[in-house]
């Protein structure tokens, strides 16, 4: 095993294709619902940055995902949308910046007729959720939140590159569970260990554990609105999380399997649970 190891992003092969499964899940009182995804998609390494980060095309080449109504219908109508992504990555590989925004809005302007005479009496897609879609694209960094906080994305652009990762100091980051109630994320803390790949033709594998940072989390809306949901006044919403993820890296540093399994409870309240496994077309 090795000692310690410090993945490169120069190192990288110009090109992977990856398949990206997604599986969430929600229970909310006597309510449950499931969704699942898989996501196939080319990355390919444009050029470096003067500020030492990295560009990427990013091409879907096919996405399939379970049948679903109102909101999650509009979302799989929303993916040709991001079919081809110009993505910047700083020195660490994080997602900082989307460099073909001005044609995705030209996209997005083409589509919006439709989509507006789609939803025009829709009960779960009320015209002010186009118009927020539509702000997305212009408001800052707002489309760029988006992609890095999303489960697909994130395992595609982990901030993982230029650290150096051992078996016994930690290295210490954040992670975080979309939109846990309502609009209100649960942030976490994590911790990278360097660990024992299993795959023979991997360089190293780094291994990441997650725990709820409460000093992040915003408890008193969170409680608000469970209290709201569940038409209960006095609920202990206090949440219990489980967070791990893990990274495979090949002998040009490029990620040949990585995971994501993240599970927060509020006892007796509500359920969520987000499975992510991305690999290679080979493995």
């Amino acid at each position: 095993m090795l000692s310690a190891f410090s993945p490169s992003l120069v190192a990288l092969v110009p090109e992977v294709v990856y398949t990206i499964t997604t599986q969430a899940a929600l229970r909310l009182g006597n309510l449950s619902s499931e969704r699942a995804s898989q996501l196939r998609v080319r990355k390919v390494l444009h050029h470096t940055t003067p500020s030492g980060g990295f560009v990427f095309d990013v091409t879907t080449l096919s996405r399939v995902q379970t049948p679903g109504q109102g909101a999650e219908q509009l979302t799989a109508e929303l993916a040709p949308l991001l079919a081809k992504l110009v993505i910047e990555t700083d020195a660490i590989g994080r997602l900082v910046r989307v460099l073909n925004k001005r044609a995705l809005r030209q996209q997005w302007e083409a589509l919006l007729p439709r989509l507006q005479a789609t939803y025009r009496h829709h009960p779960y897609v009320p015209p002010a959720l186009l118009e927020q879609l539509g702000q997305v694209l212009d408001e800052g960094t707002a489309l760029e939140a988006m992609l890095a906080s999303s489960p697909e994305y994130s395992l595609l652009f982990p901030p993982l590159y230029g650290r150096t990762f051992s078996a016994e100091i930690p290295v210490y980051g954040t992670a975080s569970l979309p939109r846990f109630v309502g609009e209100i994320d649960l942030p976490l803390r994590t911790e990278a260990l360097l660990g024992t790949p299993l795959l023979a033709e991997a360089a190293a594998l780094v291994s990441v554990a997650g725990a709820v940072d409460v000093s992040h989390y915003q408890a008193d809306e969170a409680r608000k609105a469970l209290c709201t949901l569940t038409d209960e006044p006095n609920l202990n919403t206090e949440v219990q999380a489980v967070h791990h993820e893990c990274y495979t890296f090949g002998q040009q540093h490029e990620l040949l399997e990585a995971s994501r399994y993240t599970r927060a409870d509020v006892l007796g309240v509500m359920s969520r649970q987000l499975t992510v496994l991305l690999h290679t077309r080979n493995h």
